[in-house]
C-alpha cells in the first residue's frame, strides 16, 4: 500500500470499530449498510483494487476518494439519478462556499482590500478572507490560501481551514502562533495529504503590514520606487509538526499596495505551455502603482485573458489587491 492507502486503510478500520458498536440500536438502520460499505472498502484496499471502478474497472476520480473513500462507481459509470444527486450536492457546496467569501471590496479607514475569487469548477480549494477588525483592535487582518489538491476534497478542506482561522483569530494572536496553532490543528484534523500554503497579513493604521507567508506565492509591495517580492517566512500549514513561522513587516505610502494571488495565476498555462509568471503579475502592478485596488485586479485579469489568448485557466484563481489610503 502507499503512505495515502495506509492512512486511509487506518481511518477506515477506526470507523468500522465506531460502527461497530451501533449497529443494534433500532434508530440506526443505515449503519449495517455503511458498515458493509467499510468492509468493501477495506478488502478492495487489501487486494489492491481500491480506487478502482468496480463497473469499468479504470480509476475512480482521486477527488473524490479523498473526500469520501468508500467511494466505488467512476463519474462515468453513475446512473442519471445518482448524477443528478451529484450535481445537487456540488450546486449546494458551492452556494455554502460562496457565502464564505468576503465583500468584493472592503473599506477601512487607512485600507481598501478587493478581491477576485474563481473557482475552476464548482468548488476551489483557494481561500480568502477579510476581517475588518480583530475584537475592535482597528487592525484588519487578510488572509489568503491555497488548499493542496482540486475539488470537492480541497473545498472541504478549505472550509475546514476558514473555520479553524476564524477561531483563532478571534484570540488576537501573534502572527506566528497563530500559524502556529493552525499548522496543529490541521495536521490533527487531517490527512498527510491536506496541507495549505497561506498569507496572512496585520494591516495597521500606520502603514504597516506584517506578514506571514506559510510557503506561498510571495506577495508583491508595490512602491512609487519600485515593486519587490516579499519573503517566505514558514512552511505550508498542515505539512510538518514543530515547524517554526516568522514574520516580516513593511511601511506602505498613501497610494502603495501589495497584490496576492495563487498560483492559478503565476502558474496559468498558454497555448505553448509557457506559464504567466510572477514576474509578469509584478509588472502589471507596477504600472498600476497608485491606482485603486479593484483596479489593479482589473488590469491583472486582462492581462491574463490576453495571455490566455482566448484558452481556459487550468487551475483556480484567487487575486487580492490591498492599497494603502
Amino acid at each position: 500500500m502507499s503512505p495515502n492507502e495506509i492512512l486511509i486503510h487506518d481511518h477506515l478500520v477506526s470507523r468500522r470499530q465506531q460502527l461497530a458498536g451501533v449497529t443494534d440500536l433500532p434508530e440506526h438502520p443505515r449503519m449495517i449498510d455503511l458498515l458493509l460499505e467499510v468492509d468493501s472498502a477495506l478488502e478492495r484496499l487489501d487486494h489492491g483494487d481500491w480506487g478502482l471502478c468496480t463497473i469499468c474497472h479504470g480509476p475512480v476520480e482521486s477527488d473524490r476518494l479523498l473526500t469520501d473513500p468508500l467511494v466505488s462507481v467512476c463519474l462515468d459509470c453513475l446512473t442519471i439519478e445518482q448524477r443528478s444527486a451529484l450535481e445537487h450536492d456540488l450546486a449546494t457546496a458551492s452556494q455554502i462556499q460562496s457565502a464564505l467569501l468576503p465583500a468584493r471590496l472592503v473599506e477601512t479607514p487607512a485600507w481598501e482590500i478587493a478581491s477576485v475569487y474563481e473557482p475552476l469548477g464548482a468548488v476551489s480549494g483557494d481561500y480568502i478572507d477579510v476581517i475588518k477588525s480583530v475584537n475592535g483592535s482597528g487592525h484588519p487582518l487578510v488572509t489568503l490560501g491555497d488548499v493542496a489538491g482540486k475539488g470537492v476534497a480541497a473545498a472541504m478542506v478549505m472550509s475546514h481551514l476558514h473555520a479553524l482561522l476564524r477561531s483563532l483569530i478571534q484570540l488576537d494572536l501573534p502572527l506566528p502562533e497563530l500559524l502556529d496553532r493552525a499548522n496543529a490543528m490541521l495536521l490533527a484534523a487531517t490527512t498527510a495529504s491536506s496541507y495549505a500554503t497561506l498569507v496572512v497579513i496585520r494591516l495597521f493604521p500606520d502603514g504597516t503590514a506584517e506578514v506571514a507567508n506559510g510557503g506561498h506565492e510571495p506577495p508583491i509591495a508595490v512602491r512609487s520606487d519600485g515593486v519587490e517580492p516579499l519573503p517566505v517566512t514558514g512552511m505550508p500549514v498542515g505539512l510538518l509538526p514543530s515547524v517554526s513561522f516568522r514574520t516580516h513587516r513593511i511601511r506602505l505610502e498613501p497610494g502603495d499596495s501589495l497584490l496576492l494571488f495563487t498560483d492559478g495565476l503565476s502558474e496559468a498555462p498558454d497555448e505553448n505551455g509557457s506559464e504567466f509568471g510572477r514576474r509578469r503579475a509584478a509588472s502589471i502592478a507596477g504600472r498600476n502603482q497608485g491606482k485603486s485596488a479593484a483596479a489593479i485586479l482589473a488590469s491583472t485579469r486582462e492581462e491574463l485573458d490576453a495571455f490566455l489568448d482566448g484558452g481556459q485557466p487550468a487551475d483556480d484563481l484567487s487575486l487580492m489587491a490591498i492599497r494603502r489610503l
